[in-house]
């Protein structure tokens, strides 16, 4: 009996021994798993380069990498459930292909990436300027695209940026429209108004026509050398210099008026060196 009870409590103690084992065992399996929390979706591979990348870019925070991981898991999970079923096939793969290639391993920059230059793509898709004429905005748009083939992002910003500028250079109503208004009743930008305050419109007319005629789809730098034109313009107007003789200034302006006519900027610059040179030598 006594025998009995002895090999009894062996055996007993053997079967807790190894169900202790189990268990601790069944812990570790959870513990990983709730560590690593999106285990079961994104590949060994991958989850090895996010934790590594993490520990390179913040070896002693812990929490940082801790957060990097957290994100970039994410990050890598929304990019396989990503979809835009209103964007063509071709163009979203293109997107993709281009934001991966990039940023190889940094899957939040990759998803951040594809979400902008979607919504650049759609922005593109509805973008309109009723108020200036058709076949401006259409070259506006392909030079855009011509610059910028794939990124839908910076078309979006220098379409957006060129109509701006071609509203401030020549007003926000398409030419046809202008000449069959009455003058009275002619609606114009505040540019243009402030511009014919101090130019005439036969001067103002002649340097945007050289400016149009020097960049005939880049209204962003009409609207620059416009600007200085009529900038030297008012300052060539107004030129006077006490140490300088009346008649002599007058001469000077007309020289170079004539050596570059319409070009304001030039003329301010040349009026401006024979000033000096004619100070130096007397």
């Amino acid at each position: 009996m006594h025998f009995a009870t002895a090999h009894a409590s062996s055996i007993l103690y053997v079967y807790r021994k190894k169900n202790m084992k189990i268990a601790q065992l069944t812990l570790l399996v959870f513990l990983l798993f709730t560590a690593s929390g999106f285990a079961q979706k994104i590949p060994r591979t991958v989850d090895s380069n996010i934790q590594k990348s993490a520990q390179s870019k913040y070896p002693d925070d812990y929490e940082m990498q801790e957060y990097k991981i957290k994100e970039q898991r994410q990050a890598y999970l929304n990019l396989q459930s990503l979809s835009a079923n209103d964007i063509p096939k071709e163009v979203l793969q293109e997107i993709i292909g281009k934001a991966v290639a990039k940023y190889p391993t940094d899957y939040e920059m990759q998803e951040y990436k594809i979400k902008e230059q979607v919504k650049a793509f759609r922005s593109l898709l509805s973008f309109t300027a009723n108020d200036i004429p058709a076949t401006i905005l259409s070259k506006i748009r392909k030079a855009a695209v011509a610059k910028y083939p794939t990124d839908y992002e910076m078309q979006e910003y220098k379409l957006t940026e060129q109509v701006k500028a071609y509203r401030r250079t020549y007003g926000s109503t398409p030419p046809q429209e202008k000449d069959k208004l009455d003058e009275s009743n002619m609606r114009t930008t505040s540019a243009k108004k402030n511009a014919s305050q101090v130019v005439p419109d036969d001067v103002l007319n002649r340097i945007k026509k050289r400016h149009s005629d020097q960049y005939p789809d880049n209204y962003s730098m009409q609207k620059i050398m416009v600007d200085a034109d009529v900038k030297a313009y008012k300052e060539l107007k107004g030129y006077s210099d006490q140490n300088v003789p009346k008649d002599i200034i007058i001469r000077i302006i007309r020289k170079n008026y004539n050596a570059y006519p319409d070009n304001y900027s030039m003329q301010k610059i040349m009026v401006d060196a024979d000033m000096k040179a004619y100070k130096d030598l007397h």
